[in-house]
C-alpha cells in the first residue's frame, strides 16, 4: 500500500494515493510519511489532523482560513463598517455636490450634511476636508460636522488642517476645535515636526504649539529656535542668492540654475520662538540663545526657576 501511494503521488492521483495511505496507517498506526501525507501532526505524542487540532482550540474555519471566533466576529464589523462608510462618501459627495450648485437642492444639501450624527461618516467627511482645492466654506462646515465625533479620526483630521491648510481661518478653527478635545494626540504630532526637514512645517509645528499652550513642548521648542534646512545657492542669481520658497503645505519647494548646488543653513524659527515665549513665564526670553534657553528650563524642573505656567 506504501508502494502504491507513492505511485499514486508520483501520478498526481490524489483521491487513491489518500486511499492507500488510509490502508498503511491501519497497518501501521505510527507510519509517520502515511500520517504526515494525510495531514496528521503529532502534538502530545498523540497523531491528529491540524483541522480537528485547530477546531478542539476553539477555532473555525472562516473564508479559507482558521479563526476565532473573536477574529470572525472583528472581521465581520470591518467589513461591516467598510460598507456603511462607502455608502456614506457616496451621500456626503452627492450633498456637496448639491450645496456647491446653490438653490432649493443646495440648501438641502447643507441641511444634509450638518445633520450628520453617525460616527461612521467621519472619514468620509475627513476625505472632504483633507481635499486641497475644497472651498474654506465647506471646510469649515466640515469640521463642524467632524467636532460632534471623539476620536483619533477627527482629531487627526484638525491636526493634517493645522499643520497644511492655507486657509487662516481654516486653521484657526482647527486649533479651536484641538483645544476643546484635549491636545495629547495634537501635542505629539506638533513636537515630532519641530524636526520635519521642511522649515515650513517646523514653523507651522511651532505656532500650533504655542496656540494649544502644553508646557511639555517647551523642551523641543527650545531646540528647534533654530534649525539646518538644505537650499539650492543658485550664483547666478544675483551673486550667490538662496533660492527657496514655501508650498502651500508647509514644504520648501527650490528654483535651480546654472550651476547650482545644494547647500546646509541655519534657519532662525521666529513662529517657534513665539510659541516658547507664550508657554514661559512673563519677562522669560532669551532669543536666539538655546543654552540660556536650556539652563533656565533645567533650573525650573530642578525647582531653581518660575513656575512654567504663566497663570501661576
Amino acid at each position: 500500500h506504501w508502494d502504491m501511494a507513492e505511485r499514486c503521488r508520483k501520478a498526481l492521483l490524489k483521491p487513491q494515493r489518500e486511499l492507500h495511505l488510509r490502508k498503511v496507517i491501519e497497518f501501521e498506526p505510527n507510519h509517520a510519511a502515511a500520517r504526515r501525507g494525510l495531514g496528521y501532526s503529532q502534538v502530545d505524542g498523540r497523531w491528529i489532523k491540524m483541522d480537528e487540532w485547530l477546531q478542539s482550540q476553539g477555532y473555525i474555519r472562516h473564508k479559507g482560513s482558521w479563526k476565532l471566533p473573536q477574529e470572525i466576529e472583528l472581521d465581520t464589523r470591518k467589513e461591516r463598517r467598510e460598507v456603511e462608510e462607502k455608502e456614506w462618501r457616496l451621500r456626503v459627495r452627492r450633498w456637496r455636490s448639491w450645496a456647491m450648485k446653490g438653490g432649493e437642492r443646495g440648501g438641502e444639501g447643507l441641511t444634509n450634511l450638518r445633520k450628520i450624527d453617525d460616527p461612521t461618516a467621519v472619514v468620509p467627511v475627513a476625505e472632504l476636508l483633507d481635499d486641497e482645492e475644497e472651498l474654506p466654506q465647506l471646510k469649515l462646515l466640515y469640521m463642524e460636522i467632524l467636532a460632534k465625533f471623539r476620536g483619533l479620526s477627527s482629531t487627526n483630521a484638525f491636526i493634517r488642517r493645522v499643520m497644511t491648510d492655507n486657509d487662516v481661518e481654516v486653521r484657526e478653527r482647527a486649533i479651536d476645535h484641538l483645544k476643546k478635545r484635549g491636545v495629547v494626540e495634537a501635542v505629539t504630532v506638533m513636537t515630532n515636526s519641530l524636526k520635519s526637514k521642511k522649515n515650513g512645517l517646523v514653523n507651522r509645528a511651532g505656532w500650533g504649539l504655542g496656540e494649544l499652550g502644553d508646557p511639555s513642548a517647551i523642551p523641543a521648542l527650545i531646540e528647534a529656535i533654530t534649525t539646518k534646512h538644505k537650499f539650492i545657492l543658485n550664483p547666478g542669481a544675483g551673486g550667490g542668492n538662496y533660492n527657496a520658497g514655501f508650498s502651500p503645505t508647509g514644504g520648501n519647494s527650490f528654483s535651480t540654475g546654472g550651476g547650482a548646488k545644494m547647500v546646509e543653513r541655519e534657519v532662525e524659527n521666529q513662529a517657534v520662538l513665539t510659541a516658547l515665549t507664550k508657554l514661559t513665564p512673563e519677562g522669560i526670553n532669551f532669543g536666539l540663545d538655546k543654552r540660556s534657553w536650556r539652563n533656565w528650563y533645567a533650573h525650573t524642573r530642578n525647582g531653581e526657576g518660575k513656575s512654567l505656567r504663566r497663570s501661576e
